[in-house]
């Protein structure tokens, strides 16, 4: 049986149109104070609530490639109406933040 975070499950029973894009609005701004630690944590990079950084460019490329990362996920999950499980959207949005950073290390 499919576990799913009850805030995930709000966002794929929603209907097509405002209430989504609530939904969508709302797990994103869940996310996005996430991401901003994550980075910070991991790689130094400083990041404001828009996921700007003026001294560190590579640091709003890869917080926008995060939320780009999530939010494909997110349409995945409300197009096939569940998919793999996701227990807790905050952990999910920092496995998705650290593995990019990995990443990024990875790759510079």
């Amino acid at each position: 049986m499919l576990e799913i975070d009850p805030v995930l499950d709000s966002f794929i029973q929603s209907a097509a149109g405002q209430e989504r894009e609530d939904q969508l609005e709302n797990l994103v701004l869940q996310s996005i104070p996430i991401i901003r630690r994550v980075l910070r944590h991991r790689l130094g990079f400083h990041v404001n609530a828009k996921g700007e950084s003026s001294r560190i460019p590579d640091a709003a490329d890869l917080f926008h490639e995060i939320l780009v990362r999530i939010l494909q996920r997110l349409h995945a999950l409300q197009v096939k109406g569940g998919g793999e499980e996701i227990r807790g959207f905050g952990a999910y949005v920092r496995r998705t933040a650290g593995s990019a950073c990995h990443e990024y290390l990875r790759e510079h």
